[in-house]
């Protein structure tokens, strides 16, 4: 078990980094568009064939599945807010709720920067954490495992089909018109104008997005009660005892993904929001991407009970301990780089470009993430989280 001296387990913060590199190369590979192209433009981010190379190897190796990860460690730190709650005898849920709101706070700001947040996702989810504090193990992965089936989708799907109808083809004129006034102006418009699109209608698109059919919102609360289970279990404390079991879990991990990828893509052939066919393709889909993501967890916990490579993989710890601080300078940074308040790169640049972009701006992040904590104790806004959780000012430097 690997702890810091204030009983933090590296691993954990480390995996939170590496989860936090996937998601910055995801949205610096899309240019932080965080939505739909306008109609023909779908490949704004290809000038060479490199650059379908690049997002071919975005959409199969990165997209939707470091969110994943991202997501089951949010469950678990609720966990560990619990239990610590618990074994000081303090109360939690009401100082959690007041946690989430800040949160949401900071995330609907966030969202004024880039479109895509999903902190304001995680601090309404995460209230429904509450009732099950003290579900059994049973409920946990009952409920998280009848999610990740697709029963919401199969009942939201249901009940369009028995009281709504369609999209006309006038509303889907005005949505691509949308997509088209959106994009144009993320690239040429100011920063005032964007960040209050961002804001409305931009966060409610992204809730309808979250879940409609397409359903990420409702997998992400499935992660959310894996990610509680596993801390009751004290499984990344006891890791390194089961390394067998880790390889066996790992292998099958593997295979699923594997067996998944092809029936995902027939089932999603014909896409049709409106179809059976094309809503169990979708839940296929999102079995391939946790069966993929389980893949990268048990990889990277392998990889750090290796002496030889443990030591390489535990340098995303400090990166993992700013994930708030680094999640939303990255939208900063990103938008400042392809929108039209900075340097509007937006579909000038390709995908190619755009993700060693990312790279490159991840080695600044990390670097400074190992600087500032050699004297500070938190991350600018998680100090600034932790702060406004106990209202009041919480010591910043190091002794």
């Amino acid at each position: 078990m690997y702890t810091t001296a204030q009983d933090r387990i590296h691993a954990i913060d480390a995996l939170r980094g590496f989860a936090l590199w996937g998601i910055l190369t995801v949205h610096v590979t899309e240019q932080f568009l965080g939505g739909y192209p306008p109609p023909g433009m779908a490949d704004y981010a290809v000038h060479a064939p490199v650059d379908i190379w690049f997002k071919a190897l975005n959409k199969s190796l990165f997209l939707s599945k470091f969110f994943t990860i991202f997501s089951l460690l949010f469950g678990l730190s609720f966990f560990i807010q619990m239990d610590r709650a618990a074994r000081r005898g303090q109360p939690f849920a009401r100082r959690f709720v007041w946690r989430l709101a800040l949160l949401f706070g900071i995330g609907l700001v966030h969202n004024g920067f880039f479109r895509g947040d999903i902190l304001t996702v995680y601090a309404l989810l995460g209230v429904l954490l509450i009732p099950f504090q003290k579900a059994s193990n049973r409920v946990l992965l009952g409920t998280a495992l009848a999610i990740a089936a697709g029963l919401p989708r199969y009942l939201l799907l249901g009940a369009k089909l028995l009281f709504f109808a369609p999209r006309t083809a006038a509303e889907q004129a005005a949505f691509e018109t949308f997509n088209f006034q959106y994009f144009y102006l993320a690239r040429e418009g100011g920063f005032g104008e964007l960040f209050l699109r961002n804001i409305h209608p931009g966060w409610l698109m992204k809730m309808e997005f979250q879940f409609d059919l397409f359903g990420r919102g409702y997998l992400t609360f499935a992660l959310f009660l894996l990610g509680l289970w596993l801390g009751r279990t004290r499984f990344f404390e006891r890791y390194g005892e089961k390394k067998k079991m880790i390889w066996q879990l790992f292998a099958a991990a593997v295979l699923l993904a594997l067996a998944t990828e092809p029936l995902r893509k027939m089932l999603l052939a014909h896409y049709d929001l409106w179809s059976w066919r094309t809503v169990l393709g979708l839940t296929v889909q999102d079995l391939h991407n946790l069966a993929f993501s389980a893949a990268l967890v048990l990889g990277f916990l392998l990889l750090t009970l290796l002496e030889k490579t443990r030591k390489v993989w535990l340098l995303f710890a400090p990166y993992g301990r700013m994930a708030l601080s680094h999640y939303v300078g990255q939208s900063v940074l990103g938008g400042f780089i392809f929108f039209g308040w900075g340097l509007g790169l937006l579909g000038e640049i390709g995908a190619a470009q755009a993700f060693l972009l990312g790279q490159a701006v991840f080695l600044i992040q990390i670097t400074f993430s190992r600087l500032w904590l050699r004297y500070f104790r938190y991350g600018p806004l998680e100090w600034l989280w932790r702060s406004g959780t106990y209202r009041k000012w919480q010591p910043l430097r190091k002794d």
